[in-house]
C-alpha cells in the first residue's frame, strides 16, 4: 500500500449534516440532495477529524471488526476515494 496514502488526514466537510430519519442516516449538504449512509459509513465518517492519519484510522477499525490491518486499508481506501469524490471529505 503506498505509504503517502496511509499519512494522508481525511477531514469531513464541516458543511456536511448528516440526519436521521426514519431510522435510516443520510447526509446532506444543502438540504436539497440527500445520499443514504449506512451506520458503518457515517462510523467512518467520524473518525475523518482532520488530527487521524488513514493508517490511524483503519487501526482503529481494524481493531473493533477483529481484521488485519491490510485487510481494513484494502476496504478502506475505496470508500474514502468514494467521500473524496462525493466531497463528504477533503484532506488536510
Amino acid at each position: 500500500m503506498e505509504n503517502e496514502f496511509l499519512m494522508k488526514r481525511p477531514l469531513k466537510a464541516s458543511s456536511l449534516k448528516v440526519i436521521e430519519y426514519i431510522g435510516g442516516l443520510y447526509a446532506t449538504f444543502d438540504g436539497e440532495r440527500y445520499w443514504r449512509l449506512e451506520k458503518w459509513a457515517w462510523e467512518i465518517l467520524k473518525l475523518c477529524d482532520g488530527k487521524k492519519s488513514v493508517a490511524e484510522i483503519a487501526r482503529i477499525i481494524a481493531e473493533d471488526v477483529q481484521m488485519s490491518f491490510e485487510e481494513t486499508i484494502k476496504g478502506l481506501k475505496p470508500i474514502l476515494e468514494e467521500f473524496e469524490k462525493a466531497g463528504f471529505i477533503k484532506y488536510v
